[in-house]
């Protein structure tokens, strides 16, 4: 896009602002049906910043009962990466319904924030590390900054610097109507999302699929987006399954339980430890082993009290 008409500009500008109104309060089905019909002729979504970089470690949690149906330990490492497109039934960030992305994240407190874990959940962390000379191109979503006082992202202002460079090549029109498709994006991926309502996800969602499957004849990895959870000031990212299986490997699954958590009064999520692995079988993780880092007792006490299956 070198060159387009003032009037262009004008309409584009005042079609953002009422999908912004649009979906500024609950989405509910018939505007969720209203956005999928409207979004492909209303918003063209022609170009994003893309960056090619290496995230050397990206952290996972998972909770077993959401992919075991029950405190189950889990012992296929399939289970810890991402779900079976067919079982995906919900809208989330970066995925559309029957979608599937890797999500994970740069450090634990971020990721407990993200996923919240309850006491007595039994729960998986991972940690995945890029392989030798690997780097992924992905789409950074930057233009919004920390929700705070004195709070600021120098990852995401270092993104903006850039991209705030690429952008003198463009004629000051084009620049506007990049910059506001830019932020209309960003609202998508900043949005606070009412719990137990995944229709609120359908924007970003919507995005997601285009960056990922259509920018760039899909050449795009991963998106780099900001942790709602965590004010903004924190960054997640969701890989698609081919460029995830061909860049990454586990290097280390800790299981523990929850025991303490925010709902109680508590600063923050508590968990005891009940074993670690670093090495792996053909996809399985050979939990027998490995020593248990839980007293014997406490162990017990956890497996009666939470209904922990570690067999």
């Amino acid at each position: 896009m070198s060159s387009i008409p003032d009037d262009y500009a004008k309409q584009f500008n005042n079609t953002l602002i009422f999908f912004n109104k649009l979906t500024s309060q609950k989405i509910t089905p018939l505007v969720e049906k209203q956005l999928l019909a409207m979004l492909p002729t209303s918003i063209p979504f022609f170009t994003h910043l893309a960056i090619r970089d290496s995230f050397p470690k990206i952290e996972r949690l998972t909770i077993n009962k959401n992919v075991m149906g029950s405190n189950r330990r889990i012992h296929d490492v399939k289970f810890l990466t991402y779900p079976r497109a067919e079982k995906v039934k919900n809208y989330g960030r970066c995925n559309l319904k029957g979608q599937s992305v890797f999500y994970g994240s740069f450090g634990m407190m971020g990721v407990l924030s993200e996923l919240k874990p309850r006491i007595g959940d039994l729960i998986t962390m991972t940690t995945w590390e890029a392989k030798p000379e690997s780097t992924i191109n992905f789409c950074p979503i930057f233009k919004n900054q920390p929700k705070g006082e004195n709070l600021i992202n120098p990852r995401l202002l270092e993104i903006d610097r850039i991209y705030k460079e690429k952008m003198k090549w463009y004629s000051p029109i084009v620049r506007q109507v990049i910059d506001n498709l830019m932020g209309f994006v960003a609202n998508a991926f900043t949005r606070v999302v009412r719990p137990g309502n995944d229709l609120d996800y359908v924007v970003s969602a919507y995005f997601s699929d285009k960056i990922l499957y259509e920018l760039g004849n899909g050449s795009i990895d991963a998106i780099y987006y900001p942790s709602v959870q965590q004010n903004l000031s924190f960054e997640n990212i969701a890989i698609k399954p081919t460029s995830f299986d061909k860049h990454y490997k586990l290097t280390v699954v800790k299981e523990s339980v929850v025991i303490n958590d925010p709902s109680t009064g508590s600063r923050g999520t508590m968990m005891q430890g009940i074993k670690e692995c670093k090495e792996f079988d053909n996809g399985i993780i050979p939990w027998s082993k490995q020593v248990d880092r839980a007293p014997s007792d406490k162990l017990l006490e956890y497996q009666k009290r939470f209904g922990l299956i570690l067999d």
